[in-house]
């Protein structure tokens, strides 16, 4: 069998292709994981953080106040607002989102956003090109103060459709 000088090598160029390919996929996988994992540890940060900065407002904080415990409570759950690879932005009244636009409680003054960027380096994803992914999570929450008030009549036990069955006899 006469083998043609066009044809050695082929074989070698199929299996470089197949093998970036290859680690396409792992990069898609393993980065891809970690960046989901990463955005789920930011919202529930912010979430932590926001509700953190309520209680700071409910107990009589300034908006300075506010932003500091809810920064304080973003970096006990790891976003110390460093400015590299994540920001903590805490507002009351609610600013623009991640999406940059208003939402429906922008400059509503009973709400605190918390808004936290953060930067995943990648492991696989360099070797085509995408040398970090970039995630923004939010978290609002509402601020209303407490009421005492008798409920239900004082009664202790209470059916909420009465006129359905007699249970509640």
């Amino acid at each position: 069998m006469k083998l043609r000088k066009t044809e050695k090598g082929q074989a070698l160029i199929l299996i470089v292709l197949a093998i970036v390919g290859m680690i396409g996929l792992t990069a898609l996988a393993v980065d891809g994981g970690m960046a989901y994992s990463e955005r789920r540890q930011a919202q529930n940060a912010a979430d932590s953080a926001a509700l953190d900065g309520g209680l700071a407002k409910i107990r009589g904080a300034d908006p300075t106040g506010i932003a500091a415990e809810g920064r304080a409570r973003a970096a006990s759950n790891g976003f110390d607002n460093n400015g590299t690879n994540n920001t903590v932005a805490v507002n009351n009244p609610p600013a623009v989102g991640c999406n940059g636009l208003e939402g429906p409680y922008f400059n509503n003054i009973q709400y605190v956003q918390v808004i936290i960027r953060n930067a995943t380096q990648t492991y696989f994803g360099g070797v085509i090109g995408i040398p970090e992914v970039k995630n923004c999570v939010e978290a609002i929450a509402r601020v209303v103060p407490s009421t005492a008030q008798v409920m239900y009549g004082g009664n202790a036990v209470v059916g909420l459709a009465p006129t359905g069955c007699n249970n509640v006899y």
